[in-house]
């Protein structure tokens, strides 16, 4: 549970070890699946596909809520040469890459790196979204139509997929072009790995808090050969924590190392506040845990590195069991790690806490590095890593650097925030004698309206929502407020007309989007429960993300010039050399 540094000639028993200590921790009994058998690949398929360059297994890594300066603000940390260090070494990295939609959050970071569009035209324009019928907020996987899969699933419990996406992706693509291709998404968090795997993967796979990674009947059955990653029937479920410490989360590098490049382990903001520090235990006793202490163990995984650990397993086991990159039908594996925005938010982009995630990750991505060199083969496979958003440092720390703007931060509880905008929007309403309930919800992005049918002549919607657009920005943290109206209006807008409008259009799709969208003032951390970090906004520290990408007779280096995460599926289309649609708003980005 707590690994050691891992040098690249331990690789890939270091992964069988990871793998293994997936089953033991989820309690698996059985033998874990070295081989398991695929159709044989034909007679010189390897060198056919060899002969053209194109990878014959594409893997796509995002990483959440990482942002750009990652790369460079923790490289001297590195455990290994063969995570972050060979990406940057080996890989193109464009150092001016962003999101290029303004509502940064999570699932439609993932479906526009999966889409290749913005959320404007694949559908996922939020997290989650007022459903008016259902007269409920809705989460963006969310399908009531199927049911959760695996063994370890009791009951009948609501499952998820991708039917919220509107557009086909580049897993989609490649299963059109050639159907025995592999397409398989593995992420802790259910909205990444569902809006990563588009909508006819061969599997798609997230962690239930129950404990254990699991399915829907959306996707195809549930596969037996994972068996180790899903059966929790025997023994001592703590014996893989005692690679280090019993029981708890610890540092992985020296202490000195965390403090020196972040400053002291305690803060204040942080979500357990001044107990905020190293160890966390996450039980207390050995031998087997009773079912109230199991239970609260699995609830805690997803708050720590270890689950996206287990998932960088299963992503192994994935490889490994279905012979992936080893026959003539490119294959594609998309990974989300999702521990970097749980760790992100609770403690911050600048804790002890999300470095020591990150020196984690590097061992992750190195074991994942041995082992595609040692089953798919130098000069196969291709790797691109990048991330569905940023995050803004916590306003307390940012007052305290000395740089004019940002001793202006602030923070916003939501509590604040929501009785603020029921202040002006109630006042709004009532001077266009409609009721208060017409404010049906309020979001972090915005704000819903139901208008009565029965209103003053000349108050159509567009009308209202312009009122309440202009009684919104007289919140002094609220910067500008565009309605539903005029997001809709698809006409092209002189650059510098009106700052931000093309990165909200690109947010807003009708009928999921509030009816009027907020834009905070830069450095407002708006909406959260007072402590941690949140993003969501356009501004830099929510949109510029690292994307690297390594692959076959491809030349390293860096490049200064404009990139964004809707580039990566045409991207990873042309390294795979299969079609795109033609009006995908990303572009390939390799010139070859």
């Amino acid at each position: 549970m707590v690994p050691r540094p891992r040098s690249h000639s331990r690789a890939r028993g270091s992964a069988h070890a990871v793998a293994t200590a997936l089953a033991l921790t989820l309690g698996a009994c059985q033998p874990l699946a070295d081989e398991a058998p695929r159709a044989p690949a034909p007679t010189g398929s390897s060198s056919a596909r060899a002969a053209t360059g194109a990878p014959a297994l594409v893997v796509v890594i995002v990483v959440d809520q990482m942002r750009a300066d990652v790369l460079d603000r923790f490289a001297s940390t590195w455990p290994s040469d063969q995570g972050f260090r060979w990406l940057t070494r080996a890989g193109v990295r464009f150092e001016n890459a962003f999101v290029g939609h303004a509502i940064t959050e999570t699932a439609p970071g993932h479906a526009s790196i999966a889409t290749g569009v913005h959320p404007a035209r694949h559908g996922v324009v939020l997290d989650q979204w007022l459903d008016r019928e259902r007269a409920r907020e809705t989460n963006a996987g969310e399908d009531p139509d199927v049911m959760l899969v695996g063994p370890e699933v009791n009951g009948r419990r609501p499952g998820r997929s991708s039917k919220q996406l509107q557009r086909t992706s580049v897993g989609d693509w490649l299963k059109n072009e050639d159907p025995r291709s592999r397409v398989y998404a593995v992420a802790p968090e259910a909205r990444a790995s569902v809006m990563l795997g588009g909508l006819r993967p061969d599997g798609v796979f997230w962690y239930d808090r129950a404990g254990a990674f699991v399915t829907s009947s959306y996707y195809a059955a549930f596969p037996e050969d994972l068996g180790p990653f899903f059966y929790d029937d025997c023994g001592d479920l703590t014996a893989p924590l005692r690679e280090g410490s019993v029981g708890a989360w610890t540092q992985l590098a020296d202490p000195a190392v965390y403090e020196r490049l972040l400053g002291p382990d305690a803060v204040a903001q942080e979500v357990f506040g001044r107990k905020s520090v190293f160890p966390y235990r996450l039980f207390r006793r050995r031998g087997r845990l009773r079912d109230g202490e199991l239970a609260a163990y699995h609830e805690q995984l997803p708050n720590t590195p270890f689950a996206d650990q287990y998932a960088a397993a299963l992503v192994e086991q994935l490889i490994t069991v279905n012979h992936l990159g080893e026959d003539q039908s490119p294959d594609l594996l998309l990974v989300g790690f999702s521990g970097g925005d749980t760790i992100g938010h609770a403690f911050g982009p600048d804790s002890h806490e999300l470095l020591d995630f990150y020196l984690r990750l590097d061992g992750f991505l190195a074991d994942i590095h041995g082992l595609l060199d040692a089953r798919v083969g130098l000069g196969r496979y291709a790797v691109v890593l990048t991330s569905d958003h940023g995050v803004m440092s916590m306003p307390e720390r940012l007052q305290q650097q000395g740089v004019a703007a940002q001793r202006k931060a602030q923070r916003v509880t939501r509590a604040v925030f929501e009785e603020d905008v029921r202040a002006v929007v109630g006042h709004a309403l009532e001077r266009l004698q409609l009721p208060t309930s017409a404010l049906r919800h309020i979001g972090p992005s915005g704000v819903w309206l139901e208008l009565p049918r029965t209103r003053a002549p000349g108050l159509d919607d567009a009308t209202v929502q312009r009122a309440v657009a202009r009684a919104l920005t007289t919140i002094p943290y609220v910067a500008d407020a565009y309605t539903a109206s005029e997001l809709a209006d698809d006409r092209r807008t002189p650059n510098g007309a009106r700052p931000w409008l093309v990165e909200y259009r690109r947010s807003f799709f009708r009928g999921r989007s509030p009816d009027v969208q907020l834009r905070f003032a830069p450095w407002s951390m708006v909406g959260g429960e007072g402590w941690g970090a949140e993003h969501g906004s356009p501004y830099a520290h929510d949109t510029h993300v690292p994307l690297i990408i390594v692959a076959p007779e491809l030349a390293p280096g860096r490049r200064a010039d404009r990139a964004f995460t809707v580039d990566v599926a045409p991207t990873v289309a042309q390294l795979l050399e299969i079609p795109t649609p033609g009006d995908l708003d990303g572009r390939p980005l390799l010139s070859r």
